[in-house]
């Protein structure tokens, strides 16, 4: 992994693009290498990677407990798939590069960290991944933006005293079909501003900057 700390990762993703964009790299006539980026565009679906303003960031549940979170580094790295085609014997190797914020802890119990995939292994595209005290919440970016007839859109929204602005409220299903057990609120300046666990009704919020 490269340790990219204080460097403008926005910067980074289009000089990648510029100089490497989705290529192939041809060392052997039986292997073939193909390289995928996040692009800019991608890059600012959140404001983890592409700004300051939340290196440092607290959340609040409804028990009063406050969490805050110091981001210490960004790196990135590459999920690795490969085919072989049948007849010829050539290998393709695909590399899809993903962004990794790691924060420190300063208040309350848990961690706080972030993932920006260009492919999932053998799953999901433009996917944006958090974990965040004991919570997984994962949400498809392109779909804060391009609404989709199974989530919900807010142009405006309110929680604790705190406005939000184009907001989406994703869903998480439990074991059985059509159970939601969590609701994720997302918006792409601030990122994830709201989790609630619809089984027990504890909430996490976060502390708007």
């Amino acid at each position: 992994m490269k340790n990219f700390n204080n460097l403008p990762i926005l910067i980074l993703i289009t000089i990648n693009l510029l100089v490497f964009g989705s290529c192939e790299k041809h060392s052997d006539p039986k292997e073939v290498y193909k390289y995928y980026y996040l692009t800019p565009s991608q890059v600012a679906q959140s404001p983890y990677f592409t700004s300051n303003k939340y290196d440092t960031l607290s959340f609040f549940n409804t028990l009063g407990d406050t969490f805050t979170f110091a981001k210490i580094k960004t790196d990135t790295a590459f999920i690795k798939e490969s085919s072989t085609e049948m007849g010829s014997e050539v290998t393709t190797y695909y590399n899809y590069q993903y962004l990794h914020n790691t924060y420190q802890t300063l208040k309350g119990n848990g961690k706080f960290e972030v993932w920006h995939y260009t492919k999932q292994k053998n799953g999901a595209d433009n996917l944006i991944e958090l974990s965040l005290t004991s919570k997984n919440i994962a949400y498809f970016a392109d779909f804060v933006e391009i609404k989709q007839p199974e989530f919900k859109y807010y142009n405006e929204i309110v929680f604790v005293n705190q406005r939000f602005e184009n907001v989406a409220r994703f869903h998480l299903y439990g074991s059985e079909k059509y159970d939601i057990i969590q609701y994720n609120y997302v918006s792409k300046l601030d990122g994830l501003i709201l989790s609630i666990d619809l089984k027990s009704n504890d909430s996490l919020f976060l502390v708007k900057k």
